[in-house]
């Protein structure tokens, strides 16, 4: 499942296209991501378009078992940032300040533009409030956390930890570099205390370090 998921745009283009995948087990997939209570699917849409997902990826299956030409994204899943318009559908911005406003009227350009070329969407995604802050959180709808990632969660399950305790032992390799950890409790703070005995294999750092590579420009603050 995870495979499918993390696979870019191309790969599952051409994995739909030869037939490997359908656009309907794309969604299933997505959406029970998202629903994993062990995942950050609830604070990472704000709006998941479950029915219409659905019903979009198995019309599109069903042109392509009848062979039709089909646009470029066709079945591809797609979110999209609160920030852009869908018709019928409230822009919050990420912000509680505009709950209750009417829902926009027509797509925005680039919403238009991948419904077009055959995506679909399968929900509105979390964002810094308006899109402003430069730290990455929001405050009202949670801030999603890297921990949630696929390939964290792989190397956790050959450690018998969670991945948050992966991340701190991962950093606290790094040289130069002194992690804080939040705790709040004192089981939390056991746990950040056993990261420290975690010994992360050449192939635990390759799986991270291929996940989370270094930015190569400014960007903001993640949370994990």
């Amino acid at each position: 499942m995870d495979s499918s998921l993390s696979s870019t745009i191309v790969e599952l283009a051409r994995l739909l296209a030869e037939r490997e995948i359908t656009s309907r087990q794309l969604v299933e997939q997505a959406l029970a991501a998202i629903k994993d209570p062990q995942g950050e699917g609830a604070s990472t849409f704000l709006l998941v378009h479950e029915a219409e997902a659905l019903a979009t990826a198995e019309l599109v299956d069903k042109q392509r078992r009848k062979g039709t030409k089909l646009p470029t994204l066709a079945g591809v899943l797609i979110s999209i940032k609160d920030l852009f318009d869908e018709v019928n559908v409230v822009t919050l911005g990420g912000s509680k300040a505009l709950v209750g406003t009417a829902p926009a009227r027509r797509d925005s350009t680039v919403v238009a533009r991948l419904r077009n070329a055959g995506g679909v969407i399968i929900g509105r995604t979390n964002l810094s409030e308006f899109a402003y802050p430069g730290l990455g959180i929001n405050p009202h709808y949670g801030t999603p956390k890297n921990a949630g990632h696929p390939k964290m969660k792989l190397v956790a399950s050959r450690h018998d930890a969670t991945p948050a305790q992966v991340a701190l032992a991962w950093l606290f390799r790094q040289p130069d570099m002194a992690a804080i950890p939040k705790a709040s409790r004192p089981e939390h703070i056991r746990e950040n205390r056993a990261a420290l005995e975690i010994k992360l294999t050449e192939k635990d750092i390759e799986d991270l370090e291929e996940a989370f590579q270094a930015p190569k420009r400014k960007i903001p603050l993640e949370m994990v």
